[in-house]
This record gives C-alpha cells, structure tokens and sequence, in this order.
C-alpha cells in the first residue's frame, strides 16, 4: 500500500489577533503566510507535501499533557477570525496517483461551515448518463 501525499493551503483573510493566530499555525503546524500588497493585513496558511504527508492535521501535540490530541483545526481557526471574515481551506492529494481526494471548507467566525468533496462528483455525473468509471486505479 502506498501512501497518501497532499498539499493544503487558505485563502488570505482578517484575524482578530496576529500574534494569537500565528501560535495556532505554529500548534498546528502550519505554515504562516501573509498576503502581500493590498489590501493589508490578510493573512492564512499552508502545508506543503515536505511538512510530513502534507494534508491538514487531525491533531496535535499538548506539550503540557505530553500527549497528542485529537482535534479540528478549522474548528479553532473560526474563533481567530474577525467578524464577517471567510476563511477558505482546499486540499489535495493521491496516492501514487491511484487515487485522487480533495476537498474545501469555507468557515467564518460564527463557525458555520459550507464544505464540497472532490467524491461528490460521482452523484452528480449521475445526472449526465450512466456509463463512467471512477477516477482511480
């Protein structure tokens, strides 16, 4: 079996705190990015293949529990933006190119969450006939 390889990043938007924000990415492991030229102070992430398998954590380490801890980033991302902020998240990935995933959250800083998978498209291809393969090996 080979192992999955993905790639993931944010679009740019407002924080309420820039220090506080940029601790969550370093907690999460992300990569800090902030948007250059206008307008400024948009900030958001990313994690490259190199970062370990490259797709978004499904935890942490709690160096005070000294333990990992199972948990949603996009959960706490909403409480480091400002209101009426939108952060967008995609990922990407495959194995061996065997198999290809991917999917995009939109979150803001209520919490409320729109998200769409790349697997969606089987059930909507659906609608166009019912001769197709899936996208995999």
């Amino acid at each position: 079996m080979a192992d999955w390889y993905g790639f993931c990043r944010s679009n740019y938007f407002r924080v309420r705190d820039l220090e506080r924000f940029k601790e969550f990415c370093k907690k999460w492991n992300l990569t800090f990015i902030e948007k250059v030229g206008e307008p400024k102070g948009l900030v958001g992430f990313l994690i490259e293949e190199g970062d370990g398998f490259g797709g978004m954590p499904s935890g942490y380490h709690d160096e005070k529990l000294d333990d990992y801890v199972e948990a949603d980033p996009i959960d706490e991302l909403a409480l480091h933006l400002r209101a009426g902020e939108v952060a967008i998240v995609m990922e990407c990935g495959a194995e061996k190119l065997r198999y290809v995933s991917g999917w995009a959250v939109a979150i803001n800083s209520k919490g409320e969450r729109e998200t769409v998978d790349l697997q969606d498209i089987y059930k909507r291809a659906e609608k166009l006939g019912k001769h197709m393969t899936r996208c995999e090996y």
